[in-house]
């Protein structure tokens, strides 16, 4: 009996030993299950989880930037470039509109006789016999709308319309085709443009004939227009190439002398009536018929009388010196004169 008693006690003894061991230390348990969690045990009713230190790394992926986006920026920056370009393009020519505008044109002088016979004409640089708008008869006008720019009073310098047409031609053809250039932008570029890259070129004739054309009158522009054109055959200005080809002021020409002369602005050379008579006959015709079946500016009876009447042209020199030894002597007193 005191054996068993003894036995027992010892059995307790060992137990609460091992209880207070348990409640002064602490125990880790893992456990397997994923994720894997260490569970922190300070007591029996505390348990905290912590991270494993041999949890997967998880890498983020990075967003890619989609590609319209990537359009959108790269456009913006495009057009924000192009549109800084312009600007400073439009700065840089618009005070060249004055150049235009106060330019002194070359004006030969022409000496006659007290016959009234010409005897010679005083030519500097270029040979031209200057006229005004007033004294241009209204059929060369229309004549030269027919040809270069129909809406010549309806547009402010420029015909986007035209332009637009112009470049989808263009762009179908996969070349030149179509021009668009009003009277306007031709005077500009006659006038002060020099032979740059065409697109910077195209760029500053717009600018300048939209702003010229808020500081000149349509009239004052035609006027200029056709004194400055050159007509092939030395002569500058229309009424020199009337005079020069058919031994005729302007109010005089015939319908056909009218269509072989404003002709002749799109390639003087090409079509110079002493050279190549029959391209330049064939481009009046062009002309005429334009007038006639497109436009409905000339009846049947003048298109037909047009078509079949035939000009004499006349090759004639430039200073048509008849008498040299009074010319000097003009030329002469006009110097003691300054």
């Amino acid at each position: 009996m005191l054996r068993k008693l003894s036995n027992l006690l010892k059995k307790n003894s060992s137990k609460q030993k091992n209880e207070n061991h348990s409640e002064q230390n602490y125990h880790s348990i893992e456990f397997a299950n994923p994720p894997e969690v260490v569970y922190k045990i300070d007591n029996i009713e505390n348990i905290t989880p912590q991270p494993s230190t041999n949890q997967p790394i998880i890498k983020k992926r990075k967003r890619k930037i989609p590609i319209f986006k990537i359009f959108i920026i790269l456009s913006t920056i495009l057009m924000l470039g192009l549109f800084g370009f312009l600007v400073d393009l439009y700065l840089n020519v618009k005070d060249d509109v004055h150049k235009i505008v106060e330019q002194k044109m070359d004006v030969s002088s022409e000496i006659f006789d007290r016959n009234g016979r010409k005897i010679a004409n005083i030519v500097s640089n270029e040979y031209r016999l200057y006229v005004k708008f007033n004294d241009i008869p209204a059929r060369v006008i229309e004549t030269l709308l027919a040809t270069e720019d129909t809406t010549y009073f309806e547009h402010g310098g420029i015909n986007p319309e035209a332009i637009v047409r112009a470049i989808f031609k263009d762009i179908i053809a996969m070349k030149k085709v179509e021009g668009a250039s009003t009277i306007t932008q031709q005077f500009v570029r006659n006038t002060i443009l020099t032979k740059e890259k065409r697109f910077i070129r195209k760029i500053k004739e717009i600018f300048l004939a939209i702003e010229l054309h808020d500081v000149m009158s349509k009239d004052i522009i035609l006027e200029r227009y056709l004194n400055k054109i050159y007509f092939g055959n030395g002569y500058y200005g229309i009424r020199t190439a009337s005079k020069g080809y058919f031994h005729k002021e302007l109010n005089r020409l015939s319908l056909k002398e009218i269509a072989m002369l404003i002709g002749l602005i799109k390639a003087p050379s090409f079509y110079n009536p002493n050279r190549h008579k029959d391209h330049c006959i064939a481009r009046a015709n062009r002309v005429l018929k334009r007038m006639y079946e497109d436009l409905g500016w000339i009846n049947e009876t003048e298109y037909t009388q047009a078509i079949e009447y035939k000009p004499k042209v006349y090759n004639t020199d430039k200073t048509e010196n008849k008498a040299p030894y009074v010319t000097d002597y003009i030329l002469k007193q006009l110097k003691y004169i300054k």
